[in-house]
């Protein structure tokens, strides 16, 4: 994993950068083989001066643990001996988004995010907080949505797949919210043919479901507990759909290898949408994701 450097500048004159990076096995102590310590600046000091604060030491590369995903903080200083004028910070903001969640700089009034931006001016000789966030080197679970047509039966009809892959985990249920754009498309009528070669497959999916109201979209079961979503909901006003199952129902990706470690949760025929946010996510033995620290994230 990448480090982020900052560099301080003032009139197009670069100060000594600062590091900061999270690893494997290390601690959020000063560690001599992992950080490093400020240099001992020259007879009258360093200009555009900024340095990590911690325990009184001064650090020019700080190394946290990067199996702790909780926010740290710790203190930044930025200073120049010559006056009072603001310094301002560069960095890499695509890398700096590759490795945070959250990077702020706080002055106890105001508060500095770095991560929308590729520099920060700051008043100079002050002590700030700064509180971060790690983003984990991978996330437990996956949740995607893809859209298709399925021609069956002398008709067609549009899909939505709600697709998803673990890591080190199972999942017993989930919610999510969906996006506003959501678009229902009438029933095709479609004669269903058991000749097609796809109907086996797709007649338990597609023909037994049940709308409610306009077009619900609620899904029958795919790569879900062969007994079904004990509960599957979808309530209109607020665009949640919630799926729950038991501990003896759990499930996993990685036992789907015939589709590369990658699954389908659930089918939504006559409805189009994306995934807007993840609200909770139980595990396999029903616990939230966010209590026993494991993560989720919409990407593929």
């Amino acid at each position: 994993m990448s480090n982020i450097i900052i560099t301080p500048s003032k009139n197009n004159v670069f100060g000594v950068p600062i590091e900061i990076g999270f690893h494997d096995n290390v601690n959020d102590n000063y560690d001599e083989n992992k950080d490093l310590p400020y240099p001992i600046a020259p007879p009258f000091g360093y200009k555009n001066t900024i340095y990590i604060k911690l325990n009184n030491t001064k650090i020019k590369k700080y190394i946290m643990n990067n199996n702790d995903l909780s926010e740290r903080s710790f203190n930044l200083v930025v200073s120049d001996v010559n006056d009072n004028s603001p310094i301002t910070l560069t960095y890499n903001n695509t890398v700096l988004n590759q490795i945070v969640n959250k990077f702020e700089i706080s002055d106890g009034t105001n508060i500095y995010n770095l991560v929308n931006s590729n520099n920060v001016t700051l008043p100079s000789n002050i002590e700030y907080t700064v509180n971060i966030i790690p983003k984990p080197s991978y996330y437990n679970l996956y949740l995607w949505t893809e859209k298709f047509n399925l021609f069956i039966g002398g008709g067609n009809k549009v899909i939505t797949a709600l697709k998803y892959k673990t890591i080190d985990t199972y999942i017993t249920g989930f919610t999510v919210d969906i996006s506003d754009d959501i678009v229902y498309y009438t029933d095709k009528n479609i004669t269903w043919n058991s000749t097609d070669p796809n109907y086996n497959f797709w007649i338990n999916i597609l023909q037994t479901t049940t709308f409610q109201g306009q077009n619900t979209g609620l899904s029958v079961d795919s790569d879900i507990p062969l007994t079904g979503w004990t509960t599957k909901t979808f309530e209109p006003s607020t665009n949640l759909y919630v799926f729950a199952g038991t501990v003896n129902q759990k499930i996993r990706s990685e036992d789907n290898a015939e589709f590369s470690n990658s699954g389908v949760l659930a089918y939504f025929p006559d409805a189009s949408f994306n995934l807007k946010e993840i609200i909770s996510v139980s595990d396999g033995n029903a616990n939230s994701f966010i209590e026993v620290s494991k993560t989720f994230i919409i990407e593929k």
